[in-house]
């Protein structure tokens, strides 16, 4: 089975006007997209910045696109020739940035490495919230309830998994055409795992201050609503038999 039209296929980041470009193509950030894909437009809205990856491993310089510096806007829009050079520069540049073909899921095992790669990152976006009051007081409900000499990195890694496969088990329980979202989720979890149910109940809070996080689970959503349960359970029964 095949969803590379449900795939997700590439990251496009906005920064402000005359931003440093430059130094944000070696980030942390944009090395963290890297890991889900090779495939970046960095833009301040004057300078589009296409990257990717080489053999190596290394970010590289694509194709890039400067429309002018902030102070040649007014005469650029008066230059038509000029404008209509940098719309067929723009348009080069976006066409290529759609013409990539996502990482496919054909198997069981691409499916878990998908989920696995975002929960990663899910765990590592938690540890960079942890002044947000929410987390912090999931955090400390866990250390009074399940265990008093958790730390915070160990509560990450867990509630990480545990979003993860809340979401998952939500669309082997969704018996209704209605695709699962952040809003809805919790009410497929059946009431028989308690605790999840439980932890799920984060997805029902305002994700204020934790848009690092939202996309992350939305991204997740969308590879678990496009998948074919059937085939993957169908998939890792063989895969159980031969063991």
């Amino acid at each position: 089975f095949d969803y590379k039209r449900f795939l997700t296929l590439g990251y496009i980041e906005n920064k402000r006007v005359n931003a440093n470009l430059d130094n944000i193509i070696t980030s942390d950030q944009i090395l963290k997209y890297t890991k889900l894909s090779p495939n970046i437009i960095l833009t301040d809205y004057l300078r589009f910045i296409l990257l990717s990856l080489n053999d190596k491993n290394e970010i590289i310089i694509c194709k890039e696109v400067k429309i002018c510096s902030l102070d040649e806007i007014k005469s650029v829009i008066k230059n038509q020739s000029l404008l209509d050079t940098k719309t067929q520069e723009l348009n080069e540049l976006f066409s290529i940035f759609f013409s990539k073909i996502p990482n496919p899921i054909n198997s069981a095992l691409d499916f878990a490495n998908h989920l696995s790669l975002r929960t990663r990152i899910l765990k590592d976006e938690l540890l960079l919230s942890s002044k947000n009051e929410t987390l912090l007081s999931l955090f400390n409900t866990f250390k009074e309830t399940l265990y008093k000499e958790l730390s915070y990195e160990e509560f990450c890694d867990s509630f990480a998994q545990t979003l993860t496969y809340s979401l998952f088990l939500a669309k082997l329980n969704n018996d209704t055409a209605k695709e699962i979202d952040l809003n809805n989720a919790k009410k497929f979890i059946p009431k028989s795992f308690p605790l999840i149910r439980s932890m799920s109940g984060f997805l029902d809070d305002s994700f204020e201050n934790l848009e690092n996080i939202k996309w992350l689970l939305e991204e997740i959503i969308n590879i678990i609503n496009h998948i074919d349960i059937t085939s993957i359970i169908k998939e890792l029964n063989k895969t159980g038999e031969k063991d």
